[in-house]
């Protein structure tokens, strides 16, 4: 087997832990719209090119939820940013 300039392909899927997720207790404070939103920036995560990293654009983050209306946003945002989402600098 040829193994120059073989890079190590990523999984097609991502591991997600039940009990982890139902016992997380701001996960299960979150209403559904914002569960449904960790969700989807959880698959975009692992999907990035940049291995579970996503840009911390807040436009561009808005987007991928479904770019909700501002007053569902500014709520959404808010759960998120309450525990399970950390902007970095990195």
């Amino acid at each position: 087997m040829d193994r120059v300039n073989k890079t190590k392909e990523r999984a097609p899927a991502f591991q997600f832990y039940p009990r982890q997720f139902s016992g997380d207790d701001q996960v299960m404070a979150m209403d559904l719209d914002t569960i449904g939103a960790h969700i989807l920036l959880m698959s975009s995560a692992a999907a990035s090119p940049e291995r579970y990293r996503i840009e911390a654009d807040d436009r561009a983050i808005r987007n991928r939820v479904r770019n909700p209306g501002d007053r569902d946003w500014k709520r959404i945002r808010a759960q998120l940013l309450r525990g399970a989402w950390k902007p970095t600098t990195d």
